[in-house]
Parts: C-alpha cells; structure tokens; sequence
C-alpha cells in the first residue's frame, strides 16, 4: 500500500505536494485552534486569541512547508513575507468568518485595546465555551486552508519559467 503512494507520488507529483500541505496545514491548523480556544477558555478576547492561533500556526506552517514540502528555500526572507502575507489574509478571512458567524448566531465581545473599546464585534464566548465558537472556528479553519494554499502554490512558491 506504502508503496503504491509512493508510486503515485512520484507519477504526479502534484498529489505528493496537495497530501504534505494538507499534512502540514492540519497540523498547523489544530495548533491555531487548540490555542484559540485555550487562550478563549482563559478568558482572552476572542478575536485577539484568534490572531494569536493564527499566526503561530503561519509559522509552523511556513518552515514545514518551505523545507519539506515546497522545497524552495532560497528567497528566504522574500518567501517567508509573500507566506505571511497571505497569512494575514488568511486570518482576516477567518475573522470575518468568525464575525459573520458570531451574527448568525448571536454571540459578541468587546475588542478593546488599552482599556478602550475600538469595535463591539459579534464574536464571543460569553458563558464559557460555546459550541458556535467552536464550531464556526473549525469550517473558518477549512475555508482558509483552501484559499491560502492556492496563494501559496501561484505567489510564494512559484516556480520561474525556463526558456529552453
């Protein structure tokens, strides 16, 4: 069986890059969620734990898929600002998923910042952990991963053109 997968792989490499992205994106993806909702459950702003989780698992994500997956590690420092970049977009995605779910199902949170209150956002878990949280985090989590790998597959590792 471990053969045959290899076989494939080698036939369509493609297949090889999709499965370790996948591989690497759930494991940096259950480390964003797992710290999202322990630094939620201990009482951080939901949106601001959310950033937390999200960028932690952008920057497992990032070494992994650069020196096993994508194999690409020239252009470090320029890679590793294209990745983050679509990071962020990834985890703006997600708050807006976060958002959108915390109005269609009614939860909401303060997001302040030294004391003042910049946004009252529809995101929260006002009686400890609410399953809607969680619920809308885990689809947020699929929905970026698909939208950041094809950014990263076309933006941040590309592969030049050769002229033969």
């Amino acid at each position: 069986m471990i053969r045959k997968i290899k076989e494939l792989f080698e036939k369509r490499p493609i297949l090889r890059e999709i499965f370790l992205y996948g591989l690497i994106g759930g494991t940096s993806a259950g480390l964003d969620f797992i710290l999202t909702i322990v630094l939620t459950h201990i009482g951080v702003n939901a949106l601001i734990a959310n950033v937390i989780g999200v960028v932690s698992g952008i920057t497992l994500s990032f070494f992994l898929n650069t020196f096993y997956n994508f194999r690409q590690t020239d252009k470090l420092l320029q890679r590793a600002l294209k990745f983050y970049g679509v990071g962020i977009l990834g985890m703006l995605l997600s708050n807006v998923i976060l958002v959108l779910g915390g109005i269609w199902f009614g939860y909401k949170q303060a997001v302040e910042f030294f004391g003042i209150t910049l946004i009252e956002a529809p995101v929260s878990v006002p009686e400890g952990l609410d399953i809607n949280f969680i619920a809308v985090k885990f689809v947020s989590v699929f929905i970026v991963a698909a939208f950041q790998y094809v950014l990263n597959k076309f933006i941040t590792y590309r592969k030049k053109k050769t002229n033969d």
